[in-house]
């Protein structure tokens, strides 16, 4: 078995971000997290071993990734009328919800062959990576915005044969 614990951060400092598809000014902070940063960080893992059968369990941990979350501004249009555009509020301002993985693999193992049946993301919890936001229209005809979750894969299984051989 081995477990591992890391306590990190990690900081970009920059003068100004520049906002590539607008004129108007980005808010950040000069000192802010960076895109990969995450604070607590614990892994374990465990091997049994039985014969010519092997069992291995890994569970990753990590608090959320920085975010930036968005909102619906007013704005006028190439054509002068008054329109909505989606925009940053703050450049890594929020944090995404905790990453949680435990994944699972039963391995038979048999001369230079091995056989393998795994279990990824066992506990189907939501990993998100990020947001997707877009406008919408309610019934009185208002435009708002609405956010949906980026996710990782939910539970996925996996199986495999493998040969291998020193040459």
């Amino acid at each position: 078995m081995r477990a591992s614990y890391a306590l990190s951060l990690a900081e970009e400092t920059v003068d100004r971000i520049e906002n590539v598809t607008s004129a108007d000014p980005l808010a950040c902070d000069k000192t802010h997290p960076g895109p990969q940063d995450q604070r607590h960080v614990a892994n374990l893992d465990f091997t049994y071993r039985l014969s010519s059968w092997s069992l291995n369990g890994s569970l990753a941990f990590h608090s959320g990734w920085p975010g930036t979350l968005e909102e619906l501004v007013p704005v006028t249009n190439e054509e002068g009328k008054p329109d909505t555009a989606v925009r940053p509020i703050k450049i890594y301002g929020s944090r995404l919800p905790s990453y949680l993985r435990f994944d699972v693999r039963a391995t038979k193992k048999r001369k230079r062959w091995r056989c393998f049946v795994e279990l990824v993301n066992l506990t189907n919890h939501s990993n998100v990576f990020g947001y997707d936001y877009f406008r919408t229209r309610d019934s009185a005809g208002n435009i708002g915005l609405a956010r949906d979750r980026e996710k990782w894969f939910t539970i996925l299984l996996s199986i495999g044969v493998a040969w291998s051989n020193s040459f």
